[in-house]
């Protein structure tokens, strides 16, 4: 198990801190929608590199506004422009907080789909709370060997959320913690399989 961060234009970083607090992988905010990038998105990946983090970006979903297939070739593009679609990266992540009023489920298996073409990287992350997995996301529509799920579920032990199957590996356990390297409240994540498991294919 390994403890991580994720972060984005609301945070402001010293990554050394970080790092010698003990974690060891973060997910970066890269895209929104279609159009937007996170503004602090380049600055965070190269000081997190560069102190030696295993790190990923994850994509805010907009499905309440957007086809699957645009906001998937927005974010998938902007991970391939820096390196960050491949392995030896955390997964793609589609962040998915937004419903679209509609059949979700066909949403995400598209966006998974179009991801993966455009990067050629068959391991993706999805990140949702327990609520949403269990009552809107229907995953048995598009849940595959190559999908990892990430689960935001906050007061409970890290490592236990309340939507825990076989292919859950994080569990996103409070959005308010406190960190030496970072000013104000930023997410705590703990890995529940190697980290090495999720930098291949």
């Amino acid at each position: 198990m390994s403890s991580g961060i994720d972060v984005s234009r609301h945070q402001d970083v010293n990554w050394y801190g970080v790092r010698d607090a003990g974690y060891e992988w973060a997910y970066i905010k890269a895209t929104e929608g279609i159009g937007y990038v996170d503004p602090v998105f380049d600055a965070h990946v190269n000081a997190a590199r560069s102190v030696g983090f295993t790190i990923g970006g994850y994509h805010f979903a907009r499905p309440d506004t957007n086809p699957p297939e645009a906001d998937a070739e927005h974010f998938a593009t902007e991970l391939n422009a820096r390196g960050l679609g491949g392995e030896g990266n955390l997964p793609p992540c589609l962040d998915i907080e937004r419903d679209n009023g509609g059949d979700l489920a066909e949403w995400v298996r598209v966006f998974i789909a179009e991801t993966r073409r455009i990067t050629g990287r068959h391991q993706i992350m999805v990140y949702a709370s327990t609520s949403w997995f269990r009552d809107k996301l229907n995953p048995e529509h598009w849940l595959d060997d190559g999908v990892r799920l990430w689960v935001a579920h906050y007061g409970r032990t890290p490592g236990k959320p309340g939507y825990l199957t076989d292919k859950v590996c994080a569990h996103q356990y409070t959005d308010k913690g406190r960190l030496p390297g970072i000013d104000g409240h930023v997410d705590l994540n703990l890995c529940m399989v190697e980290l090495d498991e999720l930098t291949a294919h």
